[in-house]
């Protein structure tokens, strides 16, 4: 019995070093956000400014935290109120999500953050959209972190 389950014991060494990675990299993500969340509630946001999230279907898909950072990153633009320092942060995690566990999903799947799609088209009021775009981060990252264990790949 024991030479039949010699050959397995490769596997199961395999099945843990996978899962021990998936914790790291589920620990350094987690990291990533709360620095980020960090630097963003020490800004204050102007109240008018402050809109409500929106529910989105793939709000629990890791193609759509992809997005949700890259339009951030787009709309973030200037040094106004340490901007070039949050996006730089908001580049490195969207980088290290993208790297780690990189978007399989076709884009006619992936519908645009509600949150973010109007303030595409108000870019030219860079102020007003920056601090939209803090806010609407802040708490997007506080949504994702206390829904981490419904995260799915598509």
């Amino acid at each position: 019995l024991v030479w039949l389950l010699l050959p397995l014991l490769p596997l199961c060494s395999q099945s843990r070093t996978l899962t021990t990675e998936a914790v790291k990299t589920k620990d350094k993500v987690q990291t990533m956000a709360m620095q980020l969340l960090i630097k963003l509630e020490n800004i204050t946001i102007p109240t008018p400014l402050t809109t409500t999230l929106r529910e989105n279907d793939n709000n629990y898909t890791i193609c759509y935290v992809l997005q949700f950072l890259n339009i951030s990153s787009n709309l973030i633009r200037g040094s106004f109120m340490g901007s070039s320092e949050i996006r730089s942060e908001v580049d490195s995690l969207r980088g290290f999500v993208d790297q780690s566990t990189p978007c399989p999903c076709s884009s006619e799947k992936l519908t645009p953050p509600k949150a973010l799609a109007g303030l595409q088209t108000k870019s030219k009021f860079s102020d007003s959209v920056i601090f939209t775009v803090y806010h609407q981060l802040k708490e997007y990252l506080k949504y994702q972190q206390k829904n981490l264990d419904k995260l799915e790949i598509c």
